[in-house]
């Protein structure tokens, strides 16, 4: 299935199976495809809906909106034209940040439950945050380093970049055939809007927004 979302993007999502609605929401860089056992599994009792970001998996390039809100309008515009009023929502990665953003300007009513896979409250380090802080957040950088792995990310080696990204996370010893699958998936966004939409992802500090999730949380 696709959308075309209001500002003339194009997303491309699975539909599959019936009942309650759970929505997957992929990490940066990455695909639905990500969730190809969950589908095959939680389609079985649950209507599962697993878009792929604009310019992600599927979705064609597109020449804008490769922000964290944008995402997350593209997710409830998605949910107004499948009529759900109310859902499980998952997000993985950035695909937690897109929730977060669509909580924070939708608030809570469409949501059943959340699940938050592997997120940290702010991925950069801001400039008031203490060491202590910083830990407590999991950021994993400084704003300068998030500059130079962006200009890395959008350069003519953004292969190697982005390889180089995926072993820093997957596990040691995987399979390669499986690791050459994610990094298939992780290449397929065009390199200076998966570097842009990187910047946009790290630089925000989601840490005020947690109090206000009324809804059992994962």
């Amino acid at each position: 299935k696709t959308l075309l979302t209001s500002d003339g993007a194009r997303i491309s999502y699975v539909d599959d199976g019936a009942g309650e609605v759970l929505i997957l929401l992929h990490g940066w860089s990455q695909s639905a495809a990500m969730f190809r056992h969950q589908i095959t599994e939680f389609s079985r009792t649950r209507r599962v809906i697993a878009p792929d970001f604009r310019g992600h998996g599927t979705s064609p390039d597109a020449a804008h909106g490769h922000r964290i809100y944008r995402f997350a309008a593209d997710i409830a515009e998605l949910m107004a034209q499948e009529r759900i009023d109310r859902a499980t929502m998952l997000g993985w990665s950035m695909g937690a940040s897109v929730l977060w953003a669509y909580i924070d300007i939708h608030g809570t009513a469409a949501i059943d439950r959340c699940i938050f896979v592997d997120e940290p409250a702010s991925v950069m380090r801001q400039p008031d945050m203490t060491d202590d802080d910083m830990t407590d957040a999991g950021a994993l950088f400084d704003a300068a380093t998030m500059v130079t792995i962006a200009a890395q990310l959008a350069g003519p080696e953004s292969h190697i970049a982005r390889e180089a990204f995926l072993d820093g996370m997957i596990t040691e010893g995987i399979a390669s055939d499986l690791r050459r699958f994610l990094l298939d998936e992780n290449c397929r966004p065009d390199a200076r809007s998966i570097a842009s939409l990187f910047v946009d992802h790290c630089s925000i500090d989601w840490r005020d927004l947690f109090p206000r999730i009324d809804r059992p949380v994962l």
